[in-house]
Protein backbone atom coordinates (compact mmCIF):
# COMPACT_ATOMS: atom_id res chain seq x y z
CA UNK A 1 0.00 0.00 0.00
CA UNK A 2 2.84 2.50 -0.48
CA UNK A 3 3.14 5.47 1.52
CA UNK A 4 -0.57 5.75 2.80
CA UNK A 5 -1.64 7.31 6.12
CA UNK A 6 -2.07 4.45 9.00
CA UNK A 7 -5.99 2.83 8.65
CA UNK A 8 -8.16 3.34 11.58
CA UNK A 9 -11.12 0.46 12.08
CA UNK A 10 -14.51 3.24 13.30
CA UNK A 11 -16.83 -0.02 13.23
CA UNK A 12 -17.35 -3.43 13.13
CA UNK A 13 -20.46 -5.38 11.35
CA UNK A 14 -22.02 -8.54 12.01
CA UNK A 15 -23.78 -10.22 9.67
CA UNK A 16 -25.24 -13.94 9.32
CA UNK A 17 -25.61 -13.30 5.52
CA UNK A 18 -23.17 -13.64 2.81
CA UNK A 19 -23.30 -10.20 2.30
CA UNK A 20 -23.26 -7.19 4.13
CA UNK A 21 -24.61 -3.37 2.46
CA UNK A 22 -22.57 -0.43 4.11
CA UNK A 23 -25.45 2.46 4.47
CA UNK A 24 -22.87 4.14 6.90
CA UNK A 25 -20.56 5.66 4.62
CA UNK A 26 -21.23 8.82 2.78
CA UNK A 27 -19.12 9.67 0.23
CA UNK A 28 -17.70 13.81 -0.04
CA UNK A 29 -15.03 14.21 -2.04
CA UNK A 30 -15.25 17.68 -2.04
CA UNK A 31 -12.97 18.22 -4.75
CA UNK A 32 -10.08 16.38 -2.81
CA UNK A 33 -10.14 13.38 -5.48
CA UNK A 34 -11.23 9.44 -4.82
CA UNK A 35 -12.31 8.60 -1.32
CA UNK A 36 -11.43 5.13 0.13
CA UNK A 37 -12.85 2.34 2.11
CA UNK A 38 -11.01 -0.47 3.50
CA UNK A 39 -12.44 -3.65 4.95
CA UNK A 40 -11.28 -6.65 6.10
CA UNK A 41 -13.12 -9.85 7.00
CA UNK A 42 -13.56 -12.51 9.64
CA UNK A 43 -15.34 -15.67 10.36
CA UNK A 44 -16.57 -16.88 13.88
CA UNK A 45 -18.84 -19.82 14.09
CA UNK A 46 -21.82 -21.02 16.98
CA UNK A 47 -18.96 -21.36 19.38
CA UNK A 48 -17.24 -17.89 19.23
CA UNK A 49 -13.83 -19.74 17.48
CA UNK A 50 -12.28 -17.12 15.02
CA UNK A 51 -11.01 -17.37 11.57
CA UNK A 52 -7.83 -14.70 11.07
CA UNK A 53 -8.35 -11.63 9.40
CA UNK A 54 -8.87 -11.75 5.32
CA UNK A 55 -6.32 -9.76 3.37
CA UNK A 56 -7.44 -6.29 3.57
CA UNK A 57 -9.68 -4.60 0.82
CA UNK A 58 -9.62 -1.44 -0.30
CA UNK A 59 -12.35 0.01 -2.27
CA UNK A 60 -12.01 3.26 -4.30
CA UNK A 61 -15.02 5.92 -5.13
CA UNK A 62 -16.07 9.46 -5.82
CA UNK A 63 -19.09 11.37 -5.57
CA UNK A 64 -20.50 12.43 -9.11
CA UNK A 65 -19.79 15.86 -8.57
CA UNK A 66 -17.29 16.85 -6.48
CA UNK A 67 -19.02 18.79 -3.77
CA UNK A 68 -21.82 16.34 -3.57
CA UNK A 69 -22.47 13.96 -0.74
CA UNK A 70 -24.00 10.59 -1.89
CA UNK A 71 -24.85 7.12 0.16
CA UNK A 72 -22.36 4.31 -0.79
CA UNK A 73 -24.91 2.15 -0.97
CA UNK A 74 -26.65 4.03 -3.33
CA UNK A 75 -24.01 4.37 -6.25
CA UNK A 76 -23.92 0.37 -5.53
CA UNK A 77 -27.66 0.26 -6.19
CA UNK A 78 -27.13 -1.48 -9.65
CA UNK A 79 -24.96 -3.89 -7.95
CA UNK A 80 -28.24 -5.26 -5.89
CA UNK A 81 -30.50 -7.95 -7.76
CA UNK A 82 -33.53 -6.43 -10.39
CA UNK A 83 -36.10 -8.97 -9.36
CA UNK A 84 -38.02 -10.47 -5.88
CA UNK A 85 -35.66 -12.78 -4.10
CA UNK A 86 -35.69 -15.32 -1.34
CA UNK A 87 -32.81 -16.71 0.27
CA UNK A 88 -32.02 -19.86 2.09
CA UNK A 89 -32.41 -18.79 5.95
CA UNK A 90 -29.59 -18.93 8.30
CA UNK A 91 -28.72 -20.69 9.80
CA UNK A 92 -30.24 -24.47 8.58
CA UNK A 93 -30.72 -26.41 9.98
CA UNK A 94 -31.48 -24.23 12.59
CA UNK A 95 -32.42 -24.70 16.94
CA UNK A 96 -34.30 -22.75 18.39
CA UNK A 97 -33.78 -19.61 15.88
CA UNK A 98 -33.27 -18.91 12.20
CA UNK A 99 -33.25 -15.77 10.23
CA UNK A 100 -35.12 -15.39 6.51
CA UNK A 101 -33.89 -12.32 3.97
CA UNK A 102 -35.46 -11.47 1.06
CA UNK A 103 -35.14 -8.83 -1.27
CA UNK A 104 -37.77 -6.19 -2.59
CA UNK A 105 -37.38 -4.30 -6.10
CA UNK A 106 -40.16 -2.54 -5.63
CA UNK A 107 -41.68 -1.26 -2.22
CA UNK A 108 -44.72 -3.33 -1.79
CA UNK A 109 -47.12 -5.13 0.48
CA UNK A 110 -45.74 -8.57 1.24
CA UNK A 111 -46.39 -11.87 3.12
CA UNK A 112 -43.83 -13.80 4.81
CA UNK A 113 -45.50 -17.50 6.30
CA UNK A 114 -43.99 -20.15 7.64
CA UNK A 115 -45.48 -23.55 6.67
CA UNK A 116 -45.30 -27.36 7.66
CA UNK A 117 -44.82 -30.37 5.24
CA UNK A 118 -48.72 -30.80 5.23
CA UNK A 119 -49.43 -27.77 4.29
CA UNK A 120 -50.71 -26.25 7.62
CA UNK A 121 -50.05 -23.02 8.20
CA UNK A 122 -47.69 -22.18 11.17
CA UNK A 123 -47.15 -18.58 11.54
CA UNK A 124 -46.96 -15.40 9.63
CA UNK A 125 -44.04 -13.62 9.74
CA UNK A 126 -44.76 -10.00 8.02
CA UNK A 127 -48.02 -9.25 6.61
CA UNK A 128 -48.11 -5.49 5.56
CA UNK A 129 -46.10 -2.88 3.82
CA UNK A 130 -42.51 -2.83 2.91
CA UNK A 131 -39.77 -0.74 1.56
CA UNK A 132 -37.52 -1.74 -1.30
CA UNK A 133 -34.34 -3.65 -0.34
CA UNK A 134 -32.99 -6.07 1.53
CA UNK A 135 -35.02 -7.26 4.72
CA UNK A 136 -34.28 -9.82 7.41
CA UNK A 137 -36.93 -11.68 9.47
CA UNK A 138 -35.49 -13.66 12.32
CA UNK A 139 -37.90 -16.86 13.45
CA UNK A 140 -38.14 -18.57 17.03
CA UNK A 141 -39.76 -21.94 16.25
CA UNK A 142 -42.87 -20.53 17.69
CA UNK A 143 -46.26 -20.83 15.85
CA UNK A 144 -48.73 -18.38 15.91
CA UNK A 145 -50.04 -19.25 19.74
CA UNK A 146 -46.48 -19.17 20.55
CA UNK A 147 -45.84 -22.70 21.30
CA UNK A 148 -42.72 -24.40 19.92
CA UNK A 149 -43.51 -26.35 16.63
CA UNK A 150 -41.49 -30.07 16.61
CA UNK A 151 -38.51 -30.88 14.89
CA UNK A 152 -38.91 -31.24 10.76
CA UNK A 153 -38.98 -29.49 7.45
CA UNK A 154 -40.94 -26.63 7.45
CA UNK A 155 -41.54 -24.35 4.29
CA UNK A 156 -41.66 -20.81 3.87
CA UNK A 157 -43.38 -18.70 1.08
CA UNK A 158 -42.62 -15.16 0.20
CA UNK A 159 -45.68 -13.11 -1.76
CA UNK A 160 -45.40 -10.13 -3.08
CA UNK A 161 -47.86 -9.27 -5.91
CA UNK A 162 -48.29 -11.99 -7.60
CA UNK A 163 -45.35 -13.72 -7.20
CA UNK A 164 -44.86 -16.71 -5.06
CA UNK A 165 -41.14 -17.40 -4.01
CA UNK A 166 -41.06 -20.75 -1.24
CA UNK A 167 -37.75 -22.21 0.51
CA UNK A 168 -37.78 -25.41 2.73
CA UNK A 169 -36.17 -25.28 6.09
CA UNK A 170 -34.61 -27.84 9.14
CA UNK A 171 -35.57 -27.43 12.51
CA UNK A 172 -33.35 -29.53 14.59
CA UNK A 173 -34.04 -30.25 18.08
Amino acid sequence: MGNQAPLTWSKIATTSNPYYVDTGITVSSGGQGPNYANYKVLARDYEDNESGFSDELQIQFMSPNGSESIKLAEMNAGLLPGKLQLYENYPNPFNPTTTISFYLPTDQNVSLTVYSLTGEKMVTLLNGFAEKGVHRVNWNGANRSGSSVSSGVYIYQLTAGDKKLVKKMLLAK
